[in-house]
């Protein structure tokens, strides 16, 4: 049994208030006297992180360390990894671009897809912007146990 668990909260709960609360201010976080290039830099900071945070739940295993510092280098084509996460921070800069009021549509989800798996090996698919036809899973790395 793990020693750490998520708290179950209620919806009429403070804290859950409190944490929408968090969520509306760093919406708003482009709103107060921050320059405009400190916010633009530390925008693409976030959006690179959650990219690889994103990146990292799909097995990708660069550190934010290594994206920060291998994404904007020169030289020969991205690694696969590397690749994965500028695809998905380019994705979500895409919708960045787009109007507020653009709806959610197939078209719109299988652009995100195109951009999200564009030149990827491991993690690509053969038909990017398309639904797929077949089923397909997830299949976990061989955990090796050593006792002691």
């Amino acid at each position: 049994m793990s020693k750490y668990a998520l708290p179950r909260l209620e919806f009429d709960s403070p804290l859950v208030t409190t944490l929408f609360a968090i969520e509306r201010m760093r919406a708003d976080i482009g709103t107060g006297s921050t320059p405009p290039d400190v916010y633009a830099d530390l925008h693409q900071l976030f959006d690179t992180v959650m990219s690889v945070v994103s990146a990292r739940i799909e097995g990708n295993h660069t550190t934010v360390y290594d994206a920060l510092d291998r994404l904007n280098a020169t030289g020969p084509a991205l690694d696969d990894q590397i690749r994965e996460i500028s695809n998905i921070a380019g994705a979500v800069r895409f919708i960045d671009g787009i109007a507020t009021e653009t709806p959610l549509t197939h078209s719109l989800v299988r652009e995100l897809h195109r951009r999200a798996v564009d030149g990827l090996v491991r993690e690509g698919d053969p038909t990017p912007g398309a639904y797929r036809d077949k089923e397909v899973g997830i299949t976990l790395p061989a955990v090796r146990w050593h006792p002691g």
